[in-house]
């Protein structure tokens, strides 16, 4: 999918504003403040249901609490054109809706997926900086675009998971057993479970070649050897060694007593960890910060080539204040992967001089939007 027009009403700094982007490079310039990256997150917010810069939706809006409006019309070469509305008030229940083609979707979640999107942004330092909840956003957020099966498996999973600590928080106070009680939901429970590991496994297993690929094109350490490493309640686990429903309820009936004590599932894909490494060490601990910044930028670019060869349409790929940091010769080599690739990239830069010798741009395609 790309983009074909974009309106805004009463986005952040934006009273109107519209845009027609260049079905391949559309670069975002202006000083601090004038609304650049407001410009490409109501991207994310129409395709992804929610702001990549922001939990809370009512910041979006001019005026904190109040009404805004984004309007996307997408085009493809396998579909016809689609639009998706996002549209927001403060005072109203639900306060955020989302139209296709003019329909409202009863559920969020049925708008994952129709046009995927991949953010790289300024902010991905968390990723590989912070604790293990940011890497399994990550993935969740990843495979929710790629597969509705995935997503089903989150969703279930979820409300499985909150009706099984529901009761182990209610017979921990009760001081009671709950085994049999629990025995419904835990079938179901390690289902899902499985379900969701599966998929994290088979992605990172094909993800670390893509990220390994990627890391070597940016990287001047041509022996460097960047490595992802998937933590469940099972060691050692890779495609060849997936775990089953039976390991599951065996490592769930082994912390039952912690379960109870706690009142909390304690196996699951919500306790799992995705590790970065790099030269067989923790990245976390021992990467430097152009480590970690081009580890992280790698891992970006591997999500967008996986999503260009394995979906049937191809992401858009927002890089926001991202270039700022590479030096001119990782900013071309950026620049050309995205040409080859014939995605439709947004920018967000404070200058444009950033990209001077980027030789893949041309005026052929790419269009400077001055904000």
């Amino acid at each position: 999918m790309k983009l074909h027009s974009l309106k805004l009403s009463n986005v952040r700094v934006h009273q109107e504003f519209e845009l027609t982007p260049h079905p391949q490079f559309t670069i975002l310039t202006g000083a601090n403040g004038v609304g650049k990256t407001s410009v490409v997150d109501a991207i994310h917010m129409v395709c992804m249901s929610r702001s990549f810069v922001t939990k809370t939706d009512r910041w979006l809006a001019r005026k904190p609490g109040s009404t805004f409006h984004i309007e996307a019309i997408f085009s493809s070469t396998q579909r016809s054109k689609v639009t998706l509305e996002c549209r927001y008030d403060g005072t109203a229940k639900p306060p955020k809706r989302f139209f296709v083609n003019g329909a409202p979707l009863e559920k969020l979640h049925q708008l994952i997926g129709r046009v995927p999107v991949v953010v790289i942004s300024s902010e991905d330092h968390e990723l590989s900086h912070e604790g293990p909840a940011f890497r399994r956003s990550f993935m969740d957020g990843f495979l929710a675009q790629y597969s509705p099966a995935y997503l089903d498996s989150l969703l279930r999973f979820r409300q499985v998971r909150r009706q099984r600590n529901a009761l182990l928080d209610q017979y921990a106070q009760e001081g009671m057993a709950c085994k049999e009680a629990l025995q419904p939901w835990n079938e179901p429970y390690a289902k899902a479970v499985i379900e969701i590991i599966h998929a994290r496994i088979l992605l990172i297993d094909e993800l670390e070649k893509g990220l390994q690929t990627q890391f070597s094109a940016l990287s001047a350490q041509t022996e460097a050897h960047p490595t992802l490493e998937y933590k469940t309640f099972m060691p050692d686990v890779s495609p060849a060694n997936l775990p089953t429903v039976d390991d599951a309820l065996s490592a769930m009936d082994a912390v039952f007593d912690r379960e109870l004590e706690r009142g909390l599932s304690l196996i699951g894909p919500h306790r799992d960890e995705l590790a970065f490494g790099l030269n067989g060490l923790p990245l976390r601990q021992y990467g430097s910060q152009g480590q970690h910044r081009l580890f992280v930028l790698a891992l970006k670019l591997a999500q967008a080539v996986y999503f260009h060869e394995h979906h049937e349409e191809p992401p858009i790929l927002i890089l926001d204040d991202v270039f700022g940091n590479l030096d001119d010769a990782n900013r071309s080599d950026v620049i050309s992967l995205l040409h080859d690739l014939g995605l439709q990239v947004f920018i967000t830069s404070a200058t444009t001089a950033l990209f001077d010798s980027c030789e893949a741009l041309s005026d052929q395609n790419t269009t400077y939007v001055t904000l």
